[in-house]
C-alpha cells in the first residue's frame, strides 16, 4: 500500500561551504554546493523512505525538530520513532529535487509518492 504526499518538500538548509562574500561567489562554487545539497536531500529521502534510522540520525541536529503538513511537531526523538513504525510506503523520485541558492541560505524542494 503507498501513500501519496501532496505537495513538495522544502527544507531550508545553512550551506557551510559558502563563502562569506556572496558576491565574490563562484558558478563552480555554487553548482558544487547545489550538487551536495540535492545529494544529501536524496540520501535523506531514501532513508527516510527505507526507515533508515541510522542515516536519519546521521543527518539530523540533536535539536532537530520536524512540523507535518497539519502542523503537528514532532522533536528529533519523536520523529525517529515516527519513522520506525510508519504504515506507509514511500518512493522518493531524485530527479524533481530542485534547489535554490540565496546567499548562504538555500531552498531544497522535491517530492516524495
Amino acid at each position: 500500500m503507498g501513500i501519496r504526499v501532496v505537495g513538495w518538500l522544502i527544507v531550508l538548509l545553512s550551506l557551510t561551504s559558502v563563502a562569506t562574500a556572496q558576491t565574490t561567489k563562484s558558478d563552480s562554487s555554487s553548482s558544487s554546493d547545489t550538487a551536495v545539497l540535492k545529494e544529501l536531500a536524496c540520501t535523506a529521502g531514501r532513508a527516510y523512505a527505507e526507515r533508515d534510522l541510522p542515516t536519519l540520525e546521521h543527518l539530523s541536529a540533536d535539536d532537530y525538530v520536524q512540523t507535518d503538513v497539519r502542523g503537528g511537531v514532532l522533536h528529533r526523538a519523536e520523529w525517529l520513532d515516527f519513522v520506525r513504525n510508519r504504515m506507509s510506503e514511500l518512493q522518493v523520485d531524485c530527479d524533481s529535487v530542485e534547489v535554490r541558492v540565496y546567499g548562504e541560505s538555500a531552498v531544497v524542494m522535491g517530492g516524495w509518492t
